[in-house]
């Protein structure tokens, strides 16, 4: 289903090297379709046990669905984290732009780690 479509990349954002790359993720679009489901999955993939949910090696993922930007109204983006007020968890979703503009990028999620020097 993802074979050739620009959903199934992640760009992946490493502030604490100054790198960033794609992976195409084609396995992770096909279970979890996009959103939510693919937030989660790269959360528990990025998110070491026991750290600190403000410290550096605490990942923020951004996904989008597989409607975003094809069907109208299509336009939230999810951003999954530990969340530093319970420690678990944290969920939050959002309207506007940032879904259609992640999507037209050519990315179905970006995941941002480690820390800025500035």
């Amino acid at each position: 289903m993802f074979k050739n479509d620009v959903l199934a990349n992640v760009l992946y954002i490493d502030l604490s090297q100054k790198k960033y790359w794609v992976e195409r993720r084609e396995d992770l679009f096909e279970k979890y379709l996009g959103g939510a489901g693919v937030a989660i999955q790269l959360l528990k993939e990025e998110c070491p046990a026991g750290s600190d949910p403000l410290g550096p090696e605490n990942p923020i993922i951004f996904a989008v669905g597989p409607l975003t930007g094809l069907f109208p109204l299509a336009s939230k983006t999810v951003a999954m984290f530990k969340s530093p007020h319970t420690g678990n968890l944290g969920e939050s979703h959002c309207g506007g732009r940032s879904a259609v503009a992640l999507r037209l990028a050519g990315y179905g999620a970006m995941v941002i780690k480690g820390a800025s020097s500035t």
